[in-house]
């Protein structure tokens, strides 16, 4: 989790969902956060993130999560072999699945959602 010094409404946060899927070399509080709209603060990562972060590897295995409240007009891939099934189904967004046939490299024209 990251210390975060408030999001866009104005609201104190302590703690948010991070990027845990890539790197944090380069990112910036805003950037990292899974949510970065919702994030105001564009301030460095604090050492201790940086040092604690264990990347998704590049060739593990396909993974599928959810809980994440991502939003866009469609389901997009957040790796090549992450992709997240949760799209703010409770704030208007939609549930979608992914039609997964073993490939090591997901494709996003195999996610399937209802409108």
């Amino acid at each position: 989790m990251v210390d975060l010094i408030g999001d866009i409404h104005g609201h104190q946060r302590d703690a948010t969902r991070v990027k845990w899927y890539e790197p944090p070399d380069g990112h910036t509080v805003r950037t990292y956060a899974l949510a970065s709209e919702a994030i105001a603060s564009d301030a460095p990562l604090p050492a201790d993130v940086v040092r604690a972060a264990v990347p998704y590897p590049e060739d593990a295995r396909p993974v599928f999560v959810g809980h994440s409240r991502l939003s866009g007009p469609r389901p997009k891939l957040l790796r090549h072999n992450v992709a997240c099934l949760d799209w703010s189904v409770a704030k208007g967004g939609f549930l979608c699945a992914y039609r997964w046939d073993g490939e090591q490299v997901l494709d996003e024209e195999r996610f399937v959602w209802c409108d």
